[in-house]
């Protein structure tokens, strides 16, 4: 699951429709919402991975900046 969550954020999923796609994926004995509170956090992780090359450039760029004037 984890690499589907994965793949569906690169995509550029929103959190409803990975919720939606999960849904699909629901173990046995599982309610969906026992899905949702086991892929959330799956999210959230990805957006922090995928988001922290920006944040790292960006601030290398204003260290950069701010060091050349």
């Amino acid at each position: 699951m984890l690499r589907l969550v994965g793949s569906w954020i690169a995509k550029g999923n929103i959190d409803t429709e990975i919720r939606i796609l999960a849904e699909k994926h629901t173990l046995p004995d599982y309610t969906l919402e026992q899905t949702w509170q086991d892929v959330q956090p799956m999210i959230e992780g990805a957006r922090k991975r995928i988001m922290m090359p920006k944040l790292i450039a960006t601030r290398l760029n204003k260290t950069l900046h701010q060091e050349t004037f």
